[in-house]
């Protein structure tokens, strides 16, 4: 008798793309092999920025501006930058209340609490006039400051920089942590230009390159959507057990056990399995499976692409 005892598979999207990232934390290369879903139709596949968007919106960090769309080159604004520290540094999604509000920005606006909670942090603040001008695009050097606080940079970097044209500026220091930090390089010409605006994509990878957020980022794309465990019992039933990835926000799913090869014929399973509050789900077969090579397919309505779980074949020889 010979039994596959425990045989564990993990899912494999069907419409992803396949991107090598860099981890970047203390000082050390890491290349990381992961598999990103690429929802937006103005994202490339060979672009500077593509690594660093496609990880932070599996991560939730940051998100399109249509569902299709990201909004590659556009200007980033003061609101939305306020909206991406906030995700991506996972400060609390309640605004407190404790920081008076500005009179520019109402609590009917999408932002409101990303822009109350990053100004409680100290990360983005308004003027003395009392306006935050979340519409305003946000200048490179304002980015540099922003960047500087969300990430402490002051107590980790040297306020030396090369740039011909950041001596004297208002935000000289913090533009110097930013290039220490190698959060950006500034251009070709030897030039940080302070004054120019940032694209949404810009902003994105300047995040993604700090080690914390990258690895943070990486952990949750790493991720697998569905994991699974498969066991064969003493009277060779089969006992399933696994999760599924919160951002699924699965109540059940369908599984299937079929015949290696023989997917057209109908299952030897078929069942709607539960999935509990934490995403974790179990099932364990009425019927003892027969001999022979079987797959187990595992599949989640409401999700656009049908994930299959391969075990390696759950293998009986009686």
């Amino acid at each position: 008798m010979k039994l596959n005892k425990q045989i564990t598979g993990s899912v494999i999207g069907a419409v992803v793309s396949f991107f090598t990232l860099t981890s970047t934390g203390e000082g050390v290369e890491n290349e990381i092999d992961v598999e990103l879903d690429n929802p937006y139709s103005d994202v490339a596949e060979d672009t500077y920025y593509t690594d660093a968007v496609l990880a932070m919106t599996e991560a939730d960090f940051i998100a399109g501006v249509k569902e299709t769309r990201f909004g590659t080159g556009e200007e980033l604004t003061r609101a939305d930058a306020a909206v991406m520290l906030r995700r991506a540094l996972g400060f609390n999604a309640i605004y407190s209340g404790e920081t008076e509000s500005y009179i520019d920005v109402d609590e009917a606006d999408y932002y409101y609490e990303d822009v109350m909670i990053a100004s409680e942090e100290g990360i983005i603040e308004g003027d003395l006039a009392g306006t935050f001008r979340p519409e305003d695009e946000l200048s490179r050097g304002e980015m540099a400051v922003i960047l500087t606080r969300a990430f402490n940079l002051a107590d980790g970097y040297e306020a030396e920089h090369s740039f011909s044209d950041a001596e004297d500026h208002i935000y000289e220091e913090e533009i110097a942590y930013v290039a220490q930090a190698e959060l950006t390089t500034g251009y070709p010409d030897g030039t940080f230009q302070p004054e120019e605006t940032v694209t949404r994509e810009e902003f994105a990878t300047f995040m993604f390159r700090e080690p914390g957020i990258q690895d943070n980022a990486l952990a949750v794309a790493e991720e697998q959507p569905i994991q699974a465990e498969a066991t064969i019992g003493e009277d060779y039933e089969l006992i399933l057990e696994g999760s599924v990835a919160e951002q699924l926000e699965a109540d059940t799913i369908d599984m299937k056990v079929v015949e290696e090869g023989q997917t057209e014929k109908e299952p030897l399973i078929e069942k709607e399995v539960d999935v509990d509050e934490e995403g974790f789900f179990q099932v364990e077969s009425e019927d003892s499976l027969p001999e022979g090579e079987h797959k187990i397919l595992i599949s989640i309505e409401g999700v656009e692409e049908v994930f299959q779980v391969d075990l390696e074949q759950v293998s009986i020889d009686r």
